[in-house]
């Protein structure tokens, strides 16, 4: 019951304890929890730190379960090793107002689920080794810093952009993906780099190998470039371009 922990509880500090697994629930929703290591943690259940506001930093070296971090304190988050997955909701904000301030992310990783960062600060994204992303995974992030200003760069086996990937994500920059990556689903850069400071700012992307662009893809969204380079894609879907910001003109090699 969170009522216990909020009326008798005013300090749980497990610095001087090895924690090798966090159960489901375990912290949750319990804000008078203070930083301990989690290095050695091998699993992390779900909803285990949701809502905890004065959890800050984690250093992790396994998985990450659905919600696991959902709404919490966090400012701060690395990774010691390759881990398999990051599942649904663990890292995202509750609401816009409420974003998790994560600021990074640097993680070599296999899975990522649904909405897993929606509702961050990131103002930088390294993502290696990646295979399959989740739906609307990285959508609603901003970036606080002095240049206003969030990059991506992504490496792995991934073919398809994800439906609302970086959706609503309005100072997202500079955005690279691996050669594999061969569709950009429906909805996924909506509104993408319209909120960038510079005159010059906008979405700087690079996708060689595209063949096909989903419905409304990039509607609304700021391009950095005027013109863009799409020189493999062979299909665009309904309203793919919708007033899209300051591009110009799109060179396509062919459509059928």
């Amino acid at each position: 019951d969170t009522t216990l922990w909020k009326s008798y509880l005013t300090k749980i500090d497990l610095n001087n304890h090895k924690i090798v697994s966090v159960g489901d629930y375990a912290f949750y929703r319990c804000e008078v929890l203070s930083d301990f290591s989690l290095s050695d943690c091998t699993s992390i259940g779900k909803y285990a730190f949701s809502s905890c506001k004065n959890f800050k930093n984690a250093e992790l070296s396994c998985s990450v379960s659905d919600h696991a971090f959902y709404a919490s304190g966090l400012t701060n988050v690395k990774f010691k090793n390759s881990i398999e997955s990051i599942g649904d909701y663990a890292f995202a904000g509750a609401v816009s107002r409420f974003p998790v301030n994560i600021k990074e992310i640097n993680v070599s990783v296999n899975k990522i689920g649904i909405y897993a960062f929606r509702y961050t600060i990131l103002e930088n994204i390294t993502l290696t080794d990646v295979e399959e992303i989740g739906e609307y995974a990285f959508s609603n992030i901003v970036a606080k810093n002095s240049e206003y200003k969030t990059t991506v760069d992504i490496c792995g086996t991934i073919k398809k952009i994800p439906t609302g990937m970086f959706m609503n994500s309005t100072t997202l920059e500079r955005v690279r993906f691996p050669d594999s990556c061969t569709e950009i689903g429906e909805l996924s850069f909506v509104l993408a780099g319209s909120h960038s400071k510079s005159t010059s700012g906008g979405i700087d992307l690079s996708l060689n190998n595209c063949s096909k662009i989903g419905e409304n893809a990039f509607s609304g969204a700021k391009f950095k470039n005027k013109d863009l380079d799409l020189p493999s894609v062979v299909e665009i879907g309904k309203n793919a371009f919708k007033d899209g910001g300051s591009t110009k003109k799109t060179l396509i090699k062919t459509i059928t």
